[in-house]
Formats: C-alpha cells, sequence, structure tokens
C-alpha cells in the first residue's frame, strides 16, 4: 500500500508540533512560582501530545484519538480555569485597573 504524501505531511507536521510543544512546556518549567502540581500537568500534556503523534506515525487511530481528544480536554480544562481566575482577580479592589483609576 502506497502512503498519501499529504497525510505524510501531516505525520511530521504531529511530531514537529508536539516536539516544539515539549520544548516550550520545559522552557516554562522552571519559572517562577514552580509546584509539583506544573510537573505533573506538563507531564500529562506531553504525555497525551505524543500518544496522538504515534498514533499518526503509526496508524494507529484509536492512539491519534485518545490524544486529540486528552489535549482538547486538557486545554479546555486550563482554558476554564484561566478565565475563572482571571474574573476573580480582576474584582479584587487591589487590582491594577482600580489603583490607576483611584478606585482603591
Amino acid at each position: 500500500m502506497k502512503d498519501d504524501p499529504i497525510l505524510d505531511l501531516f505525520r511530521g507536521a504531529s511530531v514537529v508540533a508536539v516536539f516544539f510543544l515539549t520544548l516550550v512546556l520545559l522552557f516554562f518549567l522552571p519559572r517562577p512560582g514552580y509546584q509539583t502540581s506544573r510537573l505533573v500537568l506538563f507531564a500529562v500534556v506531553l504525555f497525551v501530545g505524543w500518544v496522538g503523534a504515534a498514533g499518526a506515525i503509526f496508524s494507529r487511530s484509536n492512539l491519534l484519538v485518545a490524544g486529540a481528544v486528552g489535549q482538547f480536554l486538557l486545554g479546555f480544562w486550563n482554558f476554564t480555569i484561566g478565565v475563572c481566575w482571571s474574573e476573580a482577580y480582576s474584582s479584587l479592589p487591589h487590582s491594577s485597573s482600580a489603583k490607576i483609576h483611584g478606585e482603591w
């Protein structure tokens, strides 16, 4: 069976994307505020990303779907927490906008 060149392009792109994700997360890991929870979250994100990339390379649809769904769920969860945290923080009286407008 001959492989499709477009499919090969997407397979390579998935590996490159996960590789750069790995580099970015390793860059942010030792930043100030480091906690073990950050290490665990980054490890899970990278594991799921590499599982998806392995599914793309070896044409294993179950691995590919597991990686894609896992990344989506982790991203949605992370986005939701970020939105909730930013809304809660901005409503505090010591926020930077309150200091600028003299409301503090």
